[in-house]
């Protein structure tokens, strides 16, 4: 998504606030480089940057800090405070000015792979045990892309919105940014290429409003708007004749040039029907969204292809965007995981899916369509670290216990490590026992950290020794209750 300059020092000042209040004794460091592909100009001081975001995956984590590149390309941004017990990575993303004529495609760093990645899926974590460590990065190539700019007419005026943190207006009307990919063998289209990026238009805009996309990856996109009034989304299609058709969209295909492909405008002119209600549990509302999809029979639980979400208001009360007249399916959607993701039944929500539908009729709204989202109850893991073959608790040294997500299938195959990605960490307490973070319900894999003369060894379920090899590990479960005995055995390192 595109960002103006003032929001861009604001959050950087709060970064930089909290930061402080961490103490320098707490830094932790992350460096690398980044530099241009082959054919192209190198990136320039002060017009890209290393930016740092925290969280527990990449697609989700939220902006932290940014550090400057020299002239060959190298950064090191400190002061990041250690992870431990907070359930959350680094991820490394670099960002291009396109203000200031920078025309790279923002990439993910991924360790041991200097072309990055565009998914955030794919980005690497960082982790940091412990205080002033360093993390390397890695060096990662460039490519240019091109933009997509345009304008929508009319947009409406700004829309704006109330939470926990105030009153806050933002523009009124989107482009959504669709890539065309290969599922299952098959092109998608746009009714179900998946969202690439979110470009708004300009500020303070109502008609002929302007919107420029980042530099994109070489590719074939979608372009659809969404809008917070009742304008019906619409897509581009061939000569400027939008349409809210999705099957009637007409690819935008973007190269490495780095130039801006024009004239792709949008004139909204349709107003659609709209649906409300109330989500009621949740004491902060701005944690939970409410999706739409498509009504459509060919589909599992007759849900289709999202359409559109509608933001919850500090009271509990929604309305969606704008909707064509026909069918759709609601479901709540929790950003933190706290609470269920729930179908709307009317009256009431359920984890359930029904199959069942809510109608919309031309410039009406339905109504009292509610949500009751039930907590979702987290699990812990816990035990107690000893001396291998004894039970004899390890105290007064720096331990911890790493978990992370076990990939193992129902029949592993002997010998194959099945660990997946961090998860959290825990802190061996001075009696020699810990307990973790709260955890989704899942099956996870957990290894022991020390720098005090232990080795690093695996949760192992027999004996009273742990395991030295990943392959060797025992998975444990959480998906019915917390776990607790779940103890390790440690060796000390050899002199």
């Amino acid at each position: 998504m595109r960002r103006t300059k003032g929001l861009w020092l604001f959050v950087f000042a709060l970064a930089v606030v909290s930061l402080a209040a961490a103490g320098a004794a707490q830094a932790a460091t992350i460096q690398g480089q980044i530099k241009g592909s082959a054919g192209t100009d190198d990136p320039a001081v002060g017009k890209t940057f290393a930016v740092v975001y925290s969280g527990t995956d990449a697609c989700s984590a939220a902006y932290l800090t940014y550090g400057f590149i020299n002239s060959d390309g190298y950064f090191t941004i400190t002061d990041l405070p250690p992870t431990t017990g907070t359930g959350k990575q680094y991820f490394l993303k670099t960002w291009s000015d396109e203000s200031k004529g920078e025309k790279f495609v923002d990439t993910w760093f991924v360790l041991n792979n200097t072309a990055g990645t565009y998914n955030c899926g794919e980005a690497s974590g960082f982790s940091f045990i412990t205080s002033n460590q360093t993390a390397n990065a890695g060096t990662i190539n460039l490519k240019l892309g091109d933009s997509i700019p345009g304008t929508v007419n009319p947009t409406g005026n700004p829309y704006t919105y109330t939470d926990s943190t105030g009153v806050h207006s933002v523009a009124n009307t989107y482009v959504l940014v669709l890539k065309k990919t290969i599922v299952n063998d098959e092109p998608t289209t746009g009714c179900n290429s998946p969202i690439f990026m979110i470009t708004p238009t300009a500020s303070g805009c109502s008609n002929n409003c302007a919107y420029q996309t980042d530099n994109l990856p070489a590719g074939d996109y979608f372009l659809q708007t969404y809008s917070y009034n009742t304008y019906v989304s619409t897509w581009w299609a061939t000569g400027n004749a939008t349409t809210t058709s999705c099957g009637g969209a007409t690819l935008v295909t973007t190269g490495v040039t780095g130039n801006p492909l024009t004239n792709h405008d949008f004139a909204l002119g349709d107003t659609g029907g709209t649906i409300s209600g109330t989500v009621s549990g949740p004491t902060d509302m701005s944690k939970i969204l409410i999706n739409v999809y498509d009504y459509d029979t060919s589909k599992s639980c007759n849900q289709g292809r999202w359409v559109t979400t509608a933001f919850v208001a500090s009271d509990g009360k929604y309305t969606t965007p704008g909707l064509i007249p026909g069918n759709y399916i609601l479901q709540s959607y929790s950003v933190d995981g706290t609470y269920a993701n729930e179908y709307s039944t009317g009256v009431t929500s359920t984890t359930n899916c029904t199959g069942g539908s809510v109608h919309v009729n031309g410039g009406g709204n339905t109504s009292e369509i509610n949500f009751q989202p039930d907590t979702i109850t987290s699990t812990t893991i816990s035990g107690t670290v000893y001396y291998a073959g004894t039970t004899t608790p390890i105290s007064g040294k720096e331990i911890y216990v790493n978990v992370y997500e076990s990939l193992k299938p129902a029949n592993p195959v002997a010998g194959v490590c099945y660990q997946g990605k961090w998860i959290t960490s825990a802190v061996v307490n001075s009696s020699g026992s810990y307990t973790t973070p709260y955890l989704p319900h899942g099956k996870y894999l957990l290894q022991s950290y020390s720098k005090d003369g232990f080795l690093n060894e695996w949760y192992k379920s027999t004996g009273t020794s742990s395991a030295y090899y990943c392959k060797d590990a025992s998975e444990v479960s959480t998906m019915t209750s917390s776990q607790a005995g779940i103890n390790f055995y440690l060796d000390t390192e050899p002199e």
